[in-house]
């Protein structure tokens, strides 16, 4: 049978990208598959590891058009319009119709036991409509059916993986991932995602899964960072190993990419900006071969997070919210006022941020009533923002995400133009209390962490012992990062200790870390 889906994107499929993949995914099925059909198939389950649904698409799609029998084409295609983490439901009937059919196809098509299961458990997952609760629903089934088939046969790493997705995928909605509850103040991995935790552990401990290690990273990276915490972080870090060695080299974007989640969460920061440069240069060679690379703009956000171990850090064209943010965070503030250009379509936070910039800038070349205008105008423009944005973004409500990030800016650029120091550092310690509060994101809403300059606050108040445990605390969000080692050096010079674990960490600078916030201390006649 053929229908339209099938020539959606057939014509302008683009053959033979080599790289995106290393292993060959659902290799017992891809055997009985010819070999023009199994190249097109191999490389759209590679993309959908890497979360590229878009070319998943034309790659499955393809592969349906070259052997319209094959029952693991269709399920390809019906995966590659199908809802996953970071898209966790359809938002129109007609991709769900589409994905329904080729769930359909391929459920009537399947001999195979395991192909069976899988495309079994996909037409159960798309007999729903459009409505949130029609799709938990069959979402749930989905999951049921995929736990009986892992339960038939555990060794089956493809099955795991997907039951797994199943669990993490009925722990997500628009606002994000919902892994971990608060219990008994610490982070506890749903009952869910505990079971998924269990599954993907037991795949990556024997087997070089991509998605399953991907899956791996994204359900650890939430909780605690460092490299002793048990069920934290780190937990991912083999993953984002076997990633990196998998994928150097390769067309694999988004895989090449997902290491520097963990990476920026134990500390890795050298290597997660490595990860991220060279998931950029994949991204800007997918654009020249006409393939659209998924999530392109985040791996040049990421680095602005790494640079902790990259003073020089990235230009101010690669700027996460605004691009004058990063001359900010480096205090190089005579290149602030030419990075004030407009983005490309206005925004809320617009005015804000610019002020933000505009402030602290006057404030570090002594221009005190510049400062205290660009604060005035930094008020009213919050004052503007919408309070009743319920869209989501980053993991949150979209007033809550101008509120936090206003909130930021404001008591940043007010501690700056207080001049009582302690006062200062006092605003800061507040502020960096409710930061932590934050949803987690990667990266962070703000662009620097409020600990630090609570820190260099406390220094300039004459107090090394409260800068101490301002920096300290610090570490608990980024661990061993440079900029707080450099301040807990001030608070207590010549620790020899402490002059090797800030070498170790600023190994990789290319230029010198003096201060734990250049956005306050830094400067030519201002500054703290």
């Amino acid at each position: 049978m053929r229908v339209a889906l099938v020539a959606v994107a057939a014509a302008a499929y683009v053959p033979d990208l080599d790289g995106v993949g290393t292993e060959t995914p659902y290799a017992d099925l891809v055997a009985a598959m010819s070999n023009a059909t199994a190249q097109r198939f191999v490389q759209g389950a590679h993309f959908l590891e890497n979360f590229n649904h878009h070319e998943a698409k034309r790659s499955m799609v393809a592969a349906a058009e070259a052997d319209p029998d094959c029952a693991m084409c269709w399920w390809g295609v019906s995966a590659s319009l199908g809802p996953y983490l970071n898209a966790p439901f359809f938002t129109n009937a007609s991709d769900l119709a589409e994905a329904k059919f080729a769930a359909d196809r391929a459920a009537a098509l399947a001999d195979a036991p395991k192909a069976a299961a899988i495309a079994e458990a996909a037409a159960a997952r798309y007999a729903c409509n459009v409505s949130l609760a029609s799709q938990t629903a069959a979402f749930e089934n989905y999951s049921d059916l995929l736990a009986e088939a892992h339960g038939a046969d555990r060794s089956d790493d493809d099955v795991a993986t997907l039951y797994a997705e199943s669990l993490l995928l009925l722990d997500c909605d628009f606002a994000g991932y919902h892994f971990y509850d608060m219990v008994d103040g610490a982070l506890a991995p749903t009952p869910r995602v505990r079971k998924a935790l269990a599954a993907l552990r037991a795949v990556v401990g024997r087997s070089a899964h991509p998605l399953a290690e991907h899956l791996l990273i994204h359900a650890t990276e939430e909780t605690a960072p460092g490299f002793q915490t048990p069920g934290g972080a780190a937990d991912g870090e083999r993953s984002a190993d076997l990633l990196a060695a998998q994928f150097e080299g390769s067309a694999a974007q988004h895989l090449i990419h997902m290491s520097s989640h963990t990476y920026l969460r134990v500390g890795r920061y050298a290597d997660g900006a490595a990860a991220n440069a060279r998931a950029s240069a994949r991204d800007a060679a997918y654009l020249a071969g006409g393939l659209l690379p998924y999530g392109a703009g985040h791996d040049l956000l990421l680095p602005t997070l790494a640079a902790p171990d990259r003073p020089d850090g990235p230009d101010g064209s690669v700027a996460w919210h605004y691009p004058a943010l990063v001359h900010v965070r480096f205090g190089a503030w005579d290149e602030v006022a030419a990075a004030l250009a407009p983005p490309p379509r206005p925004w809320p936070l617009q005015a804000v941020l610019e002020q933000y910039a505009t402030g602290l800038s006057a404030f570090h070349r002594g221009d005190g009533a510049g400062a205290s205008a660009a604060y005035d105008a930094l008020q009213a423009a919050a004052a503007r923002l919408p309070a009743d944005d319920d869209a989501p973004t980053d993991g949150q409500r979209g007033a809550d995400v101008l509120r936090n990030v206003s909130f930021a800016a404001n008591a940043t650029l007010f501690a700056a133009l207080l001049p009582d120091r302690c006062a200062s550092a006092a605003v800061l310690r507040a502020a960096a209390k409710v930061q932590e509060t934050w949803t987690y994101d990667e990266p962070p809403l703000w662009h620097l962490p409020l600990r630090q300059c609570e820190g260099a606050a406390w220094l300039a108040c004459g107090r090394p012992r409260d800068a101490a445990a301002a920096f300290s605390a610090d570490f608990a969000t980024f661990p061993e990062n440079a900029w707080s080692l450099a301040g807990l050096l001030r608070a207590a010079p010549g620790d020899a200790g402490l002059e090797k674990r800030f070498g170790a960490a600023s190994a990789h600078a290319d230029v010198a870390i003096s201060s734990p916030c250049p956005a306050l201390e830094a400067g030519k006649s201002g500054g703290f």
